[in-house]
Formats: C-alpha cells, sequence, structure tokens
C-alpha cells in the first residue's frame, strides 16, 4: 500500500497490475488495484472489482478506506464515489 499511502494512485495501479500478472491467485493485490482507480477517478473500473471481490475481500476493503481517511489522502473530490463504493459493498 506504499504508492496509496503517498497517495501516488497512478504508480499503485501500476505495481498492482504488474503484481496481478505473476500472482493472479492471489486476490489481495486487487485491493489496490480497485482503490488506485477509484482514488484516480475511475469509478466504473473499480466498481467492477469491488463487486467481482465483494465476497472475499469486502472486510479488506473496508478498512482500507478506513486507513485512507486516517491518512488524509482521499481525495475530497473522491470522497462520494468512496461511500458509494462502501454502499454498494454493505448491501
Amino acid at each position: 500500500m506504499t504508492f496509496l499511502a503517498q497517495g501516488n494512485f497512478e504508480e499503485a495501479e501500476r505495481y498492482a497490475r504488474e503484481g496481478s500478472k505473476y500472482d493472479f491467485t492471489h486476490h489481495a493485490i486487487y485491493t489496490n488495484l480497485a482503490a488506485s482507480l477509484l482514488l484516480q477517478g475511475r469509478y466504473a473500473e473499480a466498481e467492477e472489482i469491488y463487486l467481482r471481490y465483494k465476497e472475499e475481500l469486502k472486510e479488506d476493503f473496508l478498512s482500507d478506506f478506513e486507513d485512507f481517511y486516517r491518512r488524509g489522502i482521499i481525495p475530497p473530490e473522491r470522497e462520494d464515489d468512496v461511500e458509494r463504493i462502501k454502499k454498494l459493498l454493505s448491501k
């Protein structure tokens, strides 16, 4: 989560995509990919990942959002998107 924690969402996406090429069975990498897309404003792409791994990674996704809020890395213009995803995950 280093690049995410620094607010470097493009690099976080790049490394998550690269990592998924080598081990696509390690689904936790998709927490970083989904978050990096969401925080870049690419809601539809992120939503697809959140929905695909909702059952398996729901708690991880929600925990990450809390961490992002604590760290202050969610851009103000993305806060509504984060809340939409949180509601989607809570259904």
